[in-house]
């Protein structure tokens, strides 16, 4: 239950990209795809997600360029890749 709550605080306090994004992806407008934002998967939260591609899409900040964030999305993308999961990062 704790990860719906986050997700839910999440959506409420997105960046001015992730808004941008969510117009582009939300109700099937990309390529009739179904996405859901800010999706719970593991001890991770993703941005968008898309189950029938099994596709991650995340808007990184800066703060992504610093050596000990770096490792850790590298351990994200490893555990999402253990799960099927494709991970796009812009």
């Amino acid at each position: 239950m704790a990860d719906i709550a986050r997700a839910r605080q999440l959506r409420k306090a997105e960046t001015w990209a992730e808004k941008l994004m969510w117009r582009w992806l939300r109700d099937r407008r990309f390529s009739n795809y179904k996405f859901r934002r800010q999706h719970p998967e593991g001890l991770y939260t993703l941005d968008f997600f898309c189950g029938e591609a099994r596709l991650s899409v995340e808007l990184d900040g800066g703060q992504h360029g610093a050596p000990d964030q770096q490792s850790h999305d590298a351990e994200r993308k490893a555990y999402l890749a253990s799960r099927g999961i494709k991970e796009l990062r812009f």
